[in-house]
């Protein structure tokens, strides 16, 4: 696997971090090779420095603004696997700058849009469509509308129409 992680936490939060990286050495070459044969991108980093604790200053979990942030992920979240896929999809766009160079020309209003355009398609690749299926219906659950409309856009595309908007973009951004 050429993707790592290096999980850090407070001492109250160290039992948290063993689940995370339980869950990362369990299953993460299974995750990158589904990013990978999803959404035909690579990670372009090595090592993503991860903190496991309360999240970011709102209490979410968080994917980085850049790639030389850590990745902050909550440690009460009930939904750690799929937590991981989404924070990794976030960061996968920014690695490779997609959203910015997409949402104007394909009308993608925000980056969950562009998020949800391969991350039910991944967790069905690695999990099956039950798992992905239960991630979507976890997010969409959220308070925040935004999550609820990015599904219900991505599910009305269908798969292949996904799949194509996803492909255009990355051509764009070649």
């Amino acid at each position: 696997m050429s993707l790592a992680f290096t999980f850090s936490s407070e001492p109250e939060y160290d039992l948290y971090r063993n689940v995370y990286e339980a869950i990362w050495n369990e299953y993460g070459i299974r995750i990158v090779d589904g990013f990978s044969n999803v959404s035909h991108l690579n990670f372009t980093e090595q090592t993503i420095r991860a903190v496991v604790g309360t999240g970011d200053k709102t209490g979410s979990n968080y994917a980085g603004a850049t790639t030389s942030d850590p990745m902050l992920f909550r440690y009460s979240v009930r939904d750690k696997l799929g937590t991981m896929f989404h924070e990794l999809g976030h960061r996968l766009i920014m690695e490779h700058n997609y959203f910015e160079k997409s949402k104007i020309s394909l009308g993608i209003s925000n980056d969950h849009q562009l998020l949800d355009l391969f991350l039910y398609d991944t967790i069905d690749f690695v999990f099956g469509s039950s798992a992905a299926e239960g991630r979507a219906q976890y997010e969409m659950s959220f308070p925040e509308k935004e999550y609820r409309e990015s599904w219900e856009w991505a599910f009305a595309l269908g798969k292949s129409q996904r799949q194509n908007l996803l492909r255009n973009i990355v051509k764009q951004a070649e």
